[in-house]
């Protein structure tokens, strides 16, 4: 059902006069309908991962190793590079010949030359320093992170994270800092990796688009978290929309809910429950095993978690 359809079945239902348009509508109260339906729609977003919701993203390690560099001791400019052009101050790492652990482009200097903190400890001349970038922009309509759901693909691996605060700074300041998997948390609203690739790794993780309304003739993902047409289409269920658009409604009116909640809290539960599905739990405990192989069989040289 349209926005329209839903906002009409719920006056039907509550003996209100029936709008012929919403998103344009101008008396006050098909202008309150709209506005709990939308935040309706706000709210649960993060209210639960909706199927209809759950995106993948995938993306390629920038990496660009150089063997000309020039390092000064006690100096945070590294020159003799041969393109400089796609490094970003902050999100760029680099390691090599007379550089320490946890080293970060400041600035972009010119074509040739970049400068970096915390400075060299060394005067090398030529230096094989490793450019790579650690920080990416998260998605334009990421909501929130799905744990558990981040790898390696390149090798097969599950990524480690999030990392806190603690971990963080143990990583970067501690004097063992790397590890045969990569570590990853999210700062500043970007997705960041540790230690730093020398090679194109693919990484994927899923998250909650915060997009949940598109047009009914569109055939692609979610689009917008605000209604503009009559004609928009939501990611919920239309009944779960339309007891909550009642019980919002009477809420607001201060009436009585009582009936309207439990409605609107047993469509709820039915969605939520139906919404993916969910595993048979056995009250034994795991007697057989579902897979050969898996991260709890396959040694990686570390102890997990760590």
């Amino acid at each position: 059902m349209t926005i329209l359809e839903l906002i009409q079945q719920a006056c039907r239902e509550m003996s209100l006069p029936v709008p012929n348009t919403v998103v344009s509508a101008t008396d006050s109260l098909t202008i309150q309908l709209l506005g709990l339906a939308q935040a309706c729609g706000q709210e649960w977003v993060s209210d639960y991962e909706w199927q209809p919701l759950i995106n993948e993203h995938e993306f390629t390690l920038n990496s660009q190793s150089e063997t000309a560099c020039v390092t000064t001791v006690d100096s945070g400019v590294i020159t003799g590079i041969s393109d400089t052009s796609a490094f970003a101050a902050e999100d760029w790492q680099c390691s090599g010949n007379g550089l320490p652990s946890n080293c970060t482009i400041v600035s972009v200097d010119s074509g040739t030359q970049v400068t970096v903190s915390p400075v060299a400890t060394e005067s090398v001349d030529p230096a094989t320093i490793t450019f790579t970038q650690t920080a990416y922009d998260l998605p334009d309509d990421w909501n929130y992170q799905i744990d558990r759901t981040h790898w390696d693909r390149t090798n097969e691996w599950e990524m480690i994270g999030p990392k806190s605060a603690q971990e963080r700074q143990w990583l970067k300041s501690g004097i063992v800092s790397t590890g045969p998997r990569l570590r990853y948390w999210i700062e500043k609203n970007q997705f960041n990796i540790w230690p730093i690739e020398n090679s194109s790794t693919d990484l994927v993780y899923e998250y909650i688009t915060e997009y949940w309304i598109k047009d009914s003739n569109a055939t692609d993902n979610w689009q917008r978290t605000t209604f503009s047409n009559d004609t928009d289409v939501v990611a919920y269920r239309d009944r779960l929309m339309i007891n909550a658009i009642k019980y919002k409604f009477y809420a607001e009116k201060g009436f009585d809910t009582t009936l309207a909640t439990r409605d609107f809290m047993f469509e709820a539960s039915k969605a939520k429950a139906q919404s993916k599905g969910a595993p048979t739990l056995s009250m034994q405990g795991d007697k057989k095993s579902q897979i050969l192989i898996s991260s709890a069989n396959v040694p990686d040289g570390q102890i997990y978690g760590q």
